[in-house]
């Protein structure tokens, strides 16, 4: 029984490309800066728009309106973002993490596609991308210390979904080389 169930699971890397999707479809907000007509791509339609709107899409969605010139990041996510790192920044140097809101990759990816693409035209940044990047890998190594310890820390409950499943991942990762190791 448990060998047909077993074989029905995910494997680590299925689980990371189910995230990538689970990024690319989860909702951002952009603000419009030129009118859109009635839009259909595939499942998802888009009525018509007027600019300086902010419509809910989700981060694909986003990221084709910004490439295309039709939209740009809102105010509410500048904040957003500059929260985040400021609270990552105010945390005591060592083992802590601040807690991120839920939605702090898709937000930061965003961001990052913006500043990337537009070179910051336009935009006063709170947080620039290398602040971003420093915050992300502070916290991916953290998350990878966690991976080695049998046992969670309160650390972990600061965690969002993207980076628990980094942590499961790298755990189990960690967890196969002990046993080649035989540690």
């Amino acid at each position: 029984m448990e060998e047909s169930i077993s074989k029905y699971m995910l494997s680590e890397n299925d689980r990371l490309k189910l995230l990538e999707t689970y990024i690319l479809f989860s909702s951002v907000k952009v603000k419009l800066v030129r009118n859109i007509p009635d839009l259909e791509l595939g499942l998802i339609g888009v009525r018509s728009r007027k600019a300086g709107e902010v419509i809910t899409v989700p981060l694909w969605l986003g990221e084709f309106l910004i490439d295309k010139g039709l939209a740009v990041i809102t105010d509410d996510m500048i904040k957003k973002i500059s929260r985040n790192v400021w609270r990552e920044y105010a945390q005591p140097r060592g083992e802590s993490l601040a807690q991120v809101d839920k939605d702090f990759y898709p937000v930061a990816k965003l961001y990052l596609y913006f500043l990337r693409k537009s070179g910051g035209m336009g935009l006063r940044p709170l947080a620039k991308e290398e602040d971003i990047i420093k915050v992300l890998n502070k916290r991916v190594a953290i998350i990878m210390k966690l991976a080695t310890l049998d046992f969670d820390t309160h650390v972990v409950d600061r965690l969002t979904f993207e980076e628990k499943v980094l942590l499961n991942y790298l755990r189990s990762v960690y967890r196969e080389w002990k046993n080649i190791m035989g540690i």
